[in-house]
């Protein structure tokens, strides 16, 4: 969140605004949706709204995480969508 606190000349991501609600990386548990990928009670990560409830229309800006039985925070850290991209690519490779 420091590159959207910092005053910027070129920001690459839009400064906070003071009221708003912030948004960026999040585990987040499905309650209901009308997309085919996603079933209630899946967890997905994607960048959307801190919230307590969101309602997301772009579908395409989260993944699904796997039940691997790895804790969830995980999957914003070292299980990060980088990490997690490099991972499928190079053990799909090896398949």
């Amino acid at each position: 969140m420091r590159s959207q606190m910092q005053l910027s000349e070129d920001p690459y991501i839009e400064p906070l605004t003071p009221g708003e609600v912030i948004t960026g990386w999040t585990v987040s548990k499905i309650l209901a949706s009308n997309h085919p990928e996603f079933k209630p009670n899946d967890y997905v990560v994607g960048i959307t709204a801190w919230e307590d409830y969101s309602v997301v229309k772009a579908a395409q800006t989260l993944r699904k995480i796997p039940q691997i039985g790895l804790p969830l925070s995980y999957f914003i850290g070292v299980l990060g969508f980088t990490t997690y991209a490099g991972f499928h690519k190079i053990v799909n490779r090896q398949l």
